[in-house]
């Protein structure tokens, strides 16, 4: 709160230790790691990642009881799509995802 207030600038080892970012890294290397983090996202559930992405857009307007409600019918979406079986299915035999709900 008191950075948004104040409005002060901070570093980026300010910024990690408060939580505002989740990496510091050099910054010859900021697009090799955007990469890689781009890559461990599209590796995942397209509808997995869009309903997690709808649920953080969504929680700040909602009341605690509202984003627990909207978190079950996300989760639900997720859980009962072919993509849940499929990711269960992949694990167990050891090999990537074929994702079909986009």
């Amino acid at each position: 709160m008191e950075i948004a207030i104040i409005g002060s600038t901070i570093d980026a080892a300010r910024a990690y230790s408060v939580g505002l970012v989740n990496k510091v890294v050099p910054a010859a290397d900021v697009l090799d790691c955007a990469l890689v983090m781009a890559e461990e996202i599209a590796a995942n559930s397209p509808l997995a990642v869009r309903n997690t992405r709808r649920m953080v857009r969504e929680a700040g307007d909602l009341t605690e009881a509202e984003a627990w409600k909207r978190s079950a019918e996300l989760s639900r979406e997720v859980f009962e799509s072919p993509d849940s079986i499929e990711g269960a299915v992949a694990f167990k035999e050891k090999r990537p995802p074929v994702w079909r709900t986009s």
